[in-house]
């Protein structure tokens, strides 16, 4: 007989026979996980809306306007770029808050099979939507690098105070 290797057993399903009562609870585990991860894509939307709302406040209109063209074009394209993460974000949090309720609707059935499809199988919600999640993490992450590029020229390369004023 042939022995598996660890990535066979990592990759194998295992049987969703069991009790009634521990199917419940993994259907109840199961919800859980995804109302975890739903708290975790909201941080991300925060991040988002946080950079976006940040650098709005922070930086004065005619202090933007005073910078050269590239750092103009940074600034908007953080911008741009942060509030689209959060609507990628949201997107993905709402499609596992729509999956969380279908996940519900198998409590009273049972069906643990459907419930791990659900989640995790080629019809469950990262497969059909990671596309948004992975595009949020691009997204965010570009929005960090042109808002430190422009911190880094405002603070470093250009002394803050040699911009001009509002009223000069």
């Amino acid at each position: 007989m042939k022995e598996k290797s660890s990535f066979d057993i990592v990759n194998t399903l295992s049987s969703l026979e069991g009790k009634d009562e521990h199917k419940l609870e993994y259907i109840k585990m199961m919800i859980s996980v995804a109302q975890e991860d739903i708290r975790n894509v909201k941080l991300y939307i925060s991040v988002g809306l946080g950079l976006t709302v940040f650098i709005l406040s922070q930086i004065e209109l005619h202090v933007v306007i005073s910078l050269p063209l590239w750092a103009r074009v940074f600034t908007l394209l953080g911008i741009i770029m942060a509030t689209s993460s959060s609507l990628c974000f949201f997107l993905y949090m709402r499609a596992l808050h729509i999956t969380q309720m279908k996940m519900t609707r198998c409590i009273v059935s049972l069906d643990v099979i459907k419930t791990r499809e659900l989640w995790a199988g080629d019809a469950g919600v990262w497969q059909q939507h990671k596309h948004k999640y992975q595009w949020g993490q691009v997204l965010i992450s570009g929005a960090i690098v042109c808002f430190a590029v422009i911190a880094f020229y405002l603070l470093v390369i250009v002394n803050v105070g040699d911009l001009p004023s509002k009223s000069g």
